[in-house]
């Protein structure tokens, strides 16, 4: 045992506590510093005061008389605006003939990247989304938008508060004998972070350790060998 807590003491002192360790685990962690920043670094040197451009031209038709391409269009530039460097292009129609159908993809150098197309069908609010190269952003908003066309047409007819067609409100109610389910997931992220270092600086002692002991027997070997030497031949 005491010569394990030797071999231990030794080669973490070798290994360790060397300018070596010292310069090296430096640089690796500017390395990684850089690495973490480097979008934040290139994003300050471009030059662009508002990040990415989006500069998409898309084109938004309503036929339906509500008025739903200009709250699109709205939507977009400030959301647009809010993320990055607005340069966006929506223009608005409400000529059903502008919307060429599948014969949008097959021209080659179109001048929309995005067609929406919003119309009635009976009651009911219907939309058409051609896409050739949107931004991702556009076609997220539009995700999330234009399934609330048809509760903005019913709030229009009706002359209804927004309150009573919103989203119904709705909560989860913990079990007060239930264990907090929130600090164990600050536990397991806890221990995570403390487990890997825990098992990087094992593994180092253990390769240090090995080193170490196969440096000892290598020593050990040579010393059998000269000692199984006549002391006259060492004359």
């Amino acid at each position: 045992m005491k010569k394990l807590k030797y071999l231990i003491k030794y080669g973490l002192k070798k290994r360790i506590f060397t300018k070596a360790f010292y310069i090296s685990t430096a640089i690796i962690g500017i390395i990684i510093v850089g690495i973490t920043l480097l979008p934040t670094i290139i994003g300050l040197f471009s030059g662009e005061p508002g990040g990415e451009v989006v500069d998409d031209q898309i084109l938004i038709v309503d036929t339906t008389g509500y008025n739903f391409n200009g709250a699109l269009s709205d939507g977009l530039h400030a959301t647009v605006d809010a993320l990055y460097d607005d340069q966006l292009q929506a223009d608005l129609s409400t000529n059903a003939a502008d919307v060429p159908g599948l014969s949008y993809y097959d021209q080659e150098d179109p001048i929309y990247r995005g067609i929406i197309y919003i119309y009635l069908e009976g009651d009911l609010v219907k939309a058409e989304v051609y896409n050739r190269g949107m931004h991702g952003m556009i076609t997220s908003f539009l995700t999330e938008l234009l399934p609330e066309l048809q509760r903005m047409k019913y709030q229009v007819d009706h002359s209804v508060p927004g309150e009573l067609i919103a989203d119904t409100q709705y909560e989860f109610v913990k079990d007060p004998n239930a264990e907090d389910t929130e600090l164990q997931a600050i536990m397991s992220a806890l221990s995570t972070a403390v487990i890997i270092p825990i098992f990087i600086l094992i593994t180092m002692s253990l390769q240090f350790i090995g080193t170490e002991i196969m440096e000892e027997k290598s020593t050990k070997a040579i010393e059998i060998i000269i000692a199984s030497v006549p002391p006259r031949t060492h004359f």
